[in-house]
């Protein structure tokens, strides 16, 4: 039964990545402003997601950080801290996760950049339910460290 239930996930990730994908071909060489980066960050999230419970983890994390890093460059682009803040966080997840599969002390250090920079990109008061994740991930990363 736990196996059917990760499989279930699985194709409901695979379909919203497939969803993800097919708005961000409508929306061709309009590469700019928040709908679009908020699609790569949701693409990012979800393969990062998908990693978790897939065979292929590694590849999909590179697709994740691919599309993580596109999110971040055009909400620094656009001058959009919050988003920007997001997207550095779930960069720093996909790199952390990435961690416990290969070049630890690399991707630790990648991560906790990336968790550095989404601190610095976000005001407290702005979002305070992020921010304290931020702070516990960049913790939890200086200790995995």
């Amino acid at each position: 039964m736990g196996s059917m239930n990760i499989d279930q996930v699985a194709k409901g990730l695979e379909q919203t990545i497939s969803t993800i994908e097919s708005e961000l071909e409508k929306l061709g060489n309009r590469k700019e402003g928040t709908f679009y980066g908020d699609l790569l960050l949701s693409r990012g999230r979800a393969l990062r997601d998908l990693s978790m419970i897939s065979e292929n983890s590694e590849e999909l994390l590179g697709y994740a950080i691919g599309s993580l890093t596109e999110a971040v460059n055009l909400f620094n682009r656009i001058r959009d801290e919050e988003r920007s803040a997001r997207a550095h966080y779930e960069l720093g997840m996909a790199y952390e996760r990435l961690a416990g599969i290969k070049d630890h002390r690399r991707n630790m250090d990648i991560a906790i950049r990336a968790f550095d920079e989404a601190k610095e990109s976000l005001i407290y008061d702005d979002d305070p339910d992020l921010y304290r994740k931020i702070e516990e991930r960049l913790k939890s990363a200086w200790k995995q460290y």
